[in-house]
């Protein structure tokens, strides 16, 4: 007799079983909860030009304290003017550095007097200014293969302005629940009978990780039926998740099947309470099926 596994082998026999999907190119709008499948490199450089990286004043160093401030800088405009020494542009925080500049000075540390600016003497070169590919240089791997998709990276593909990326497939899921006794909610109890829950466990956590359910159906314990919806599950599915009949009763019809020719049965019984019983096989077209108590 097969001796239970424990969690930790189950789970490493469960994946070392597990296949990489194929790849597809999607819109970046519908990434989230995807898994990237080749390096992703960023598609220019942030910043692409010298930037503020304060409310300030952008002047050249070595010119002060005194200056004249000739013009505002906002994000997003790009400088109308070429500063000359003595020349001091009013900036706000992402507006790009105009030319003639070399360092920023925050407003806080400044006096002003109507055009008239006095700042600190103690500027320096390259002071409060984010340089070109200070956050990432262009080719740089912005993310890396692997990579979940989640709410911190989602966002951080727009920043780049990636509208297109390569990740994996999702995996196809169909669900199986067995049993003469499960009756759904809208056909009202019976006696001896009880509520299909365990489908909607299953759904639930495959909503929770993005996963595509392809069909979620039920069988009576039938043989018959549920070895060909067992098998039309297959071939449409990439992973097939059933419960009940798994075990080895009469009529536990799932358990048998899997056990019997046409499967390669990975795993058979676990030392975890409850789930005992669960079956992990392949079947001959490649899909992993979960057969749960």
């Amino acid at each position: 007799m097969t001796l239970p596994l424990s969690t930790e082998e189950a789970l490493s026999c469960i994946l070392s079983a597990v296949s990489v999907l194929p790849a597809e190119n999607i819109p970046v709008r519908k990434s989230l909860g995807r898994v990237l499948a080749e390096n992703l490199g960023a598609p220019r450089s942030m910043p692409d030009l010298p930037c503020s990286a304060v409310d300030g004043y952008a002047v050249q160093a070595d010119q002060g304290p005194d200056f004249n401030v000739v013009m505002e800088v906002r994000a997003g405009i790009l400088p109308e003017k070429v500063l000359v020494p003595g020349q001091a542009a009013a900036i706000m925080t992402g507006a790009v550095l105009p030319k003639g500049a070399d360092c920023l000075v925050m407003v806080e540390d400044c006096l002003i007097e109507g055009q008239k600016l006095t700042t600190p003497d103690n500027l320096k070169a390259g002071d409060l200014i984010n340089p070109v590919g200070d956050e990432i240089s262009a080719g740089d791997v912005f993310v890396e293969k692997g990579t979940l998709i989640g709410p911190s990276v989602f966002p951080a593909l727009f920043c780049a302005g990636i509208t297109e990326i390569c990740v994996h497939r999702n995996p196809r899921v169909g669900i199986l629940i067995s049993g003469d006794e499960v009756r759904e909610i809208e056909d009202g109890p019976a006696p001896g009978q009880v509520f299909n829950t365990n489908s909607y466990i299953i759904e639930a956590v495959c909503a929770s990780l993005g996963v595509e359910i392809v069909e979620t159906c039920a069988v009576v314990d039938d043989e018959l039926q549920t070895r060909n919806l067992l098998k039309n599950l297959e071939k449409r599915c990439d992973v097939v998740i059933t419960s009940g009949g798994i075990s080895r009763g009469r009529y536990d019809h799932l358990g048998a099947i899997l056990r019997g020719d046409g499967y390669d049965l990975l795993l058979q019984s676990t030392a975890i309470k409850p789930g005992r019983p669960l079956h992990v096989a392949r079947g001959e077209g490649g899909a992993l099926i979960f057969g749960m108590p």
